[in-house]
């Protein structure tokens, strides 16, 4: 098989798995084992050829928001218009509230460097 046949085995195979659910780039890199960055160019191919559109996006943990795919030719979603300022600081004074004295540093000794504290003497 070549790499052509291969390729459009993987095309194919991703397309049957969207048609259920929605899947993000990584997801789509896993389910046809290949890294993240080689997809890509896969990624690019079938949005060229309008195999795939935007269906959702989602906010991350960090604030970042992760797009999905899924099959068909349809219009993709509308962007999402960037956090405001006041956005960022509701979510920087939610993140500190909930850092209470459970999250406090506590300091703990290295025991890997213990020789510093009791050093080998002959």
């Amino acid at each position: 098989m070549n790499q052509r046949d291969m390729k459009v085995k993987r095309i194919e195979h991703l397309l049957e798995l969207m048609k259920r659910e929605a899947m993000n780039s990584v997801q789509m890199a896993d389910a046809v084992n290949m890294s993240h960055k080689g997809f890509s160019k896969y990624l690019t191919e079938m949005r060229h050829k309008k195999l795939v559109y935007i269906s959702r996006y989602s906010e991350t943990t960090a604030g970042a928001r992760t797009v999905y795919y899924m099959t068909g030719n349809l219009p993709d979603l509308e962007r999402p218009l960037p956090f405001t300022q006041e956005e960022y600081k509701k979510r920087y004074k939610a993140k500190l509230s909930g850092m209470g004295k459970k999250n406090k540093f506590i300091p703990h000794p290295d025991y890997a460097a213990h020789w510093l504290f009791n050093p080998i003497t002959e």
